[in-house]
């Protein structure tokens, strides 16, 4: 039942696409912009009476010869929806951009993921680090004869392994020269949390022994507890 505040729908419509926390940038089979939301306008610094009307390709000239091109051309020739993701060097951001074509045109959506983007460099930089530590660095299920659910460079070479799947496919006890060894260390990280640069004898894959230094600790990564180790 409609009230004297009911709004027509193209307003509802308007305010619902006004509130997306989206940038959309919509235009028509020309190529030309027809409509830019708030968010977009403040993203671009630039109003929608002032883009209006123009080709995508005239108010955006940076984006001729690029992928953002190719792929809004090829969505509206193609009719299908697609996505990719942009730096933007002005405003030292990274985008999203999602195009979804129509029979009138598309609406280009930006979404900024430039928090996403750092995590992702900086994740990249971490493991970078951990690959090249002159140490053995592995990651593994709680349990005494627990696998290897990540090893690095320095694990790989530290126990003679010809790669990290083959160093991955031994159990952790197999790496103890003396398993009751592998248990203490687990009672002691289970008691207290960690353990400190606790010497024990190491075997390699090969059967050659050494004496390493353990550092261990339970660390809780998603839901689930594993064993992080550097030796």
């Amino acid at each position: 039942m409609s009230g004297a505040g009911d709004l027509p729908p193209q307003d509802v419509h308007q305010r619902i696409v006004e509130r997306v926390s989206d940038a959309i940038v919509s235009i028509n089979q020309e190529y030309r912009c027809t409509y830019l939301n708030k968010k977009a306008e403040k993203l671009l610094e630039r109003s929608e009476a002032e883009l209006r009307g123009q080709t995508i390709w005239k108010a955006f000239p940076k984006t001729v010869d690029t992928i953002a091109e190719d792929k809004i051309k090829k969505s509206l020739t193609e009719q299908t929806q697609t996505s990719y993701e942009r730096y933007n060097t002005e405003l030292d951001r990274w985008f999203e951009v999602r195009i979804y074509p129509s029979n009138d045109g598309a609406s280009i959506l930006f979404t900024d993921i430039s928090d996403r983007k750092q995590r992702e460099i900086e994740l990249t930089r971490y493991k970078q680090i951990v690959e090249n530590l002159p140490v053995a660095v592995g990651q593994n299920e709680l349990e005494a004869d627990g696998e290897f659910m990540f090893v690095n460079n320095g694990m790989v070479e530290m126990f003679d392994a010809e790669s990290k799947a083959d160093a991955k496919s031994y159990s952790v006890q197999d790496l103890y020269a003396d398993p009751s060894d592998r248990e203490a260390l687990l009672k002691d990280v289970h008691n207290s949390g960690s353990v400190q640069d606790t010497e024990l004898k190491l075997e390699t894959v090969n059967g050659d022994t050494f004496w390493g230094s353990t550092t261990a600790s339970i660390e809780t990564i998603g839901n689930e507890k594993y064993l992080l180790g550097i030796i």
